[in-house]
């Protein structure tokens, strides 16, 4: 299955649904590389990464992670923690809605950094999870994770 880059726009489970803009999305609808977050139930961030074009409402979702951090670093996480869910991983990484809008390309607070991973990992695919209400892309495969990691839920 060939997948589009981004269904944007049409896609509603997306903050930027019919294109749609507001103070809560408006760095949907920036160039890929920026932050995107946002508040949900009122106390999660829950941290985006736009990935594509100015004016076409396009984000990953990061919805778990292991918390490693160098014991270089102060205050640093002496055991690896489970983020399984986006409001962790946004906690853990210190993330909030003032992070929205930082580029990920040069800020030096949150930033992307070159892939350590290891080389052969296996991915898999299947539907996103908590959005029962969309109804057109529901069910496309868009959900992606290291096969059989520790740190997701809802498989």
């Amino acid at each position: 299955m060939k997948l589009k880059l981004s269904d944007g726009p049409e896609d509603d489970a997306n903050h930027g649904f019919n294109n749609k803009r507001s103070s809560r999305n408006e760095t949907l609808f920036w160039k890929g590389g920026f932050a995107h977050v946002f508040l949900i139930y009122g106390m999660y961030h829950c941290f985006n990464i736009v990935t594509y074009q100015v004016d076409f409402p396009s984000a990953v979702l990061l919805r778990a992670g292991e918390i490693i951090i160098d014991e270089t670093v102060p205050d640093f996480v002496s055991t690896p923690r489970l983020a399984n869910g986006p409001g962790k991983l946004s906690r853990y990484l210190k993330i909030t809605k003032a992070d929205d809008g930082l580029s990920l390309l040069e800020s030096l607070v949150l930033y992307l950094a070159e892939d350590t991973a290891p080389t052969a990992i296996e991915i898999t695919t299947t539907p996103r999870v908590n959005i029962e209400y969309a109804t057109n892309f529901k069910l496309k495969p868009y959900r992606f994770y290291i096969t059989d990691h520790k740190a997701v839920s809802k498989k």
